[in-house]
């Protein structure tokens, strides 16, 4: 008897040693990879540090980082922008990334807000290293959106939660933003998106938590404009198909009495120069498009005069 409680407690005393262990080396590690430069961990490392402070916000999904170039929209519209975009993740994990910027930097005077026919889609596994090293900051973790497609307890087991996640996939050569703004080697695929990627992605609870981030947003006598960026051929779309993208973002505009700027068929979509795949513009497409939003906010007077 006296064996078995001394094997218990020495087990105890190894399991509790080891939980010490591992929860140092994962804090360690997570100090580590919030440095590495890699877009996603990059942009969240300036909203948290504070550094991604901006009169224009812009919010979507890595078309936010690819397409829009601040430098560009800083200089014709005389305010500074940051591209605030979550690669691979729709509204559910923009939101989080709005909410971690309002928490720690200051406000901005416009949200420019991307939206698509997948905006409303739920969460999904890709990228999701991109959470790990800041969940030791609790407002981060109060503010997680928890409706997982992967299991979220490997989430909190320390260091087995970085399992395949190594330093030299995260490493670019300097730094991988600016500002938000990155462009990227892809596998370029240029051929037409099939029309079952096109069509509008329906989810109640993520459809309401937009009116109300919408709401919100409005209340806080912040400026809103929704925009539908090009793809690349889309001017060449059936225009039915690219109404039952646009038609639904229509609908909220006029609700919210919000502009809704729309280049889905933006005349320089079929010039394969500008793109590196079907959504995502290169940097020359950048500048271009960056321009003329940036014209079109101004002649909108989306911007205030003082700023033309």
């Amino acid at each position: 008897m006296f064996g078995m409680k001394r094997f218990v407690k020495v087990l105890f005393c190894f399991f509790l040693l080891l939980s010490v262990v591992l929860v140092a080396a994962d804090f360690c590690y997570s100090l580590i990879v919030r440095n590495a430069n890699e877009g996603n961990m990059e942009i969240w490392k300036e909203v948290f540090d504070g550094e991604a402070s901006a009169d224009i916000l812009l919010s979507g999904d890595s078309r936010v980082n690819t397409d829009c170039y601040p430098p560009v929209i800083d200089s014709l519209t005389g305010l500074e922008c940051y591209a605030a975009g979550v690669i691979g993740h729709h509204f559910t994990v923009q939101r989080l990334r709005y909410d971690m910027y309002s928490e720690f930097n200051r406000k901005p005077s416009l949200l420019i807000q991307f939206v698509d026919n997948r905006l409303f889609h739920p969460l999904v596994t890709y990228d999701s290293k991109q959470f790990l090293p800041w969940m030791w900051k609790p407002k981060f973790l109060s503010s997680f959106p928890w409706d997982f497609s992967f299991s979220s307890f490997m989430m909190f087991v320390p260091w087995l939660r970085y399992h395949g996640c190594r330093l030299s996939e995260m490493s670019w050569c300097g730094k991988a933003t600016l500002r938000g703004f990155f462009t990227y080697d892809l596998n370029h695929n240029f051929s037409r998106l099939p029309e079952e990627k096109l069509s509008f992605y329906k989810n109640k609870k993520n459809e309401e938590m937009f009116h109300s981030f919408l709401s919100e947003v409005k209340s806080e006598g912040i400026k809103i404009v929704l925009v539908l960026a090009p793809m690349y051929e889309g001017s060449s779309f059936d225009q039915e198909l690219l109404d039952k993208i646009r038609m639904p973002f229509i609908s909220i505009s006029e609700e919210f009495g919000v502009p809704l700027l729309d280049y889905l068929d933006w005349p320089l979509c079929g010039d394969k120069s500008l793109f590196l795949d079907s959504v995502h513009l290169n940097l020359k497409g950048a500048r271009i498009f960056s321009s003329q939003l940036a014209r079109d906010l101004v002649e909108m007077e989306i911007i205030p005069v003082e700023n033309k």
